[in-house]
């Protein structure tokens, strides 16, 4: 007859390999739907841009309000992109590089997106003038991509 230690050590040979192959198929679903999810919403929101923009005839702040959406759909496939690719093959340690030029120009692209906004809150509020503080929006957007380039 079996002991109950014997018993005890085949319930736990068994947790361990069914915990290991748990963490295995929850990372390899991970990658899976973190990339379609990725794929989706640059597709999304890349495609709504497009469209405001063509659809904006003579308003102004409809047009603005697409480029921004295509600005920072374009900005984040630069980092999203090479993280999908990393991940769906050897890892994201052999794509250094390539992630952290992506993520200097989604940094860029996102100083321009809110440079675009600072453009619609003039135009929704019809703020004119202020030339200093345009300057400053200016300077300060162009001091944030000095300090961010890697």
């Amino acid at each position: 007859m079996l002991s109950i230690t014997f018993y005890s050590s085949i319930i736990h040979i068994v947790s361990i390999c069914y915990c290991t192959l748990a963490v295995g198929v929850k990372k390899y679903l991970t990658r899976i739907v973190e990339t379609l999810f990725d794929t989706a919403y640059l597709v999304s929101v890349i495609t709504i841009g497009t469209l405001m923009i063509r659809e904006s005839k003579n308003n102004a702040q409809f047009r603005l309000f697409g480029c921004m959406a295509v600005v920072l759909g374009a900005g984040d496939a630069f980092h999203l992109i090479p993280r999908a690719t990393a991940l769906c093959t050897t890892g994201l340690d052999n794509y250094t590089a390539a992630l952290g030029m992506g993520k200097w120009i989604t940094s860029v692209t996102m100083t321009v997106f809110y440079v675009l906004l600072y453009y619609v809150w003039r135009q929704r509020y019809r703020i004119g003038g202020h030339k200093a503080l345009t300057a400053a929006v200016y300077g300060l957007a162009g001091l944030r991509i000095v300090l961010c380039k890697p």
